[in-house]
């Protein structure tokens, strides 16, 4: 009998050790490890200097609680403020017990301003956590059945819908424009339904520098659609962006949720035609190159070890 309470659908694979990106599991197998512990092992499994810190500090103290001074813990504080430009870090286990203390600190603005109901706007098909103010922040229907009643305090919208955008403004009587400025201001956030490929042309001025007005000029001819519109079969919609972080992979596109880098002219119409035939072309680089590392080939970092990430 397994006496671990069922919260999660697991997978039928155990791992008991890793080295550097990959993991070995019971019988021997080795995995190459793509979601690094969800994010929390982004250095790599058994880094050696990671388990050298680890070692030292569990040999010198492990824990004293929150109710005393932590000098490692003020330390890091500092310089995460330094690196992020902010002036407070706040530590937590886990993404939910973070949202958690975002809700805090947003009703707490609120109620400091002497705005009694706070409400927090959240997106349908959304997901932010499994305690119950996170689980009642998610727009997840099937998620939620069987935990209310849930925690009031959130209004519901969906993507894509100017009407909600309006309601937000009527509901929080606030100006229409200052919750337009903030859904148009992100890219993330779109004012129309857009199509079932959406293509985020980079304009900055490294993919400009090695191409980029081509690549506008491609996708306007190939797709049929003029930037800030959807093609008549509803595909594609196409638009320019400012950077997408991959400027050492210029010029370089997004196509929903892959970044397609190293482009030419041909590749990348290439990946429009394949689109258009409703196949998955390879995102990354379209030269081979694994991540940003030099086109000629890599010139240090050669020799394979534990902490490889390659």
């Amino acid at each position: 009998m397994n006496h671990v309470m069922e919260t999660y659908g697991r997978l039928p694979v155990s791992f008991v050790s890793g080295a550097g990106s990959y993991l070995t599991d019971t019988s021997g197998k080795q995995y190459l490890d793509a979601l690094s512990g969800i994010a929390v092992c982004g250095l790599g499994h058994a880094h050696p200097k990671v388990s050298e810190a680890i070692k030292q500090q569990a040999a010198t103290l492990i824990h004293t609680s929150n109710l005393y001074g932590i000098p490692l813990q003020e330390r890091l504080a500092q310089r995460l403020c330094a690196l992020s430009g902010m002036d407070k870090a706040f530590f937590c286990n886990s993404g939910a017990e973070a949202n958690e203390a975002a809700i805090k600190i947003g009703r707490l603005y609120g109620h400091n301003r002497e705005i009694n109901n706070p409400t927090i706007i959240v997106a349908d098909d959304s997901f932010h956590g499994r305690t119950m103010a996170t689980l009642s922040a998610t727009g997840n229907a099937k998620v939620r059945a069987g935990f209310d009643p849930l925690v009031s305090g959130f209004i519901r919208v969906p993507f894509n819908d100017l009407e909600a955008i309006e309601h937000i403004a009527d509901y929080l009587n606030m100006p229409k424009i200052r919750v337009l400025e903030v859904a148009s201001f992100y890219s993330m956030f779109n004012l129309k339904p857009v199509g079932k490929y959406f293509i985020q042309l980079c304009r900055t001025t490294p993919c400009w520098l090695r191409g980029a007005d081509d690549l506008r000029n491609i996708a306007i001819e190939t797709t049929g659609c003029k930037l800030g519109e959807t093609s008549e079969d509803g595909l594609f919609t196409l638009t320019e962006v400012e950077c997408l972080g991959a400027c050492c992979n210029a010029p370089m596109v997004q196509i929903n949720d892959d970044y397609y880098e190293d482009l030419t002219s041909k590749s990348f119409k290439n990946i429009i035609e394949s689109l258009k035939q409703h196949n998955s072309p390879s995102s990354g680089s379209q030269l081979g190159r694994t991540g940003s590392e030099p086109a000629s080939g890599l010139t240090s970092l050669t020799e394979k070890g534990i902490s490889d990430v390659s």
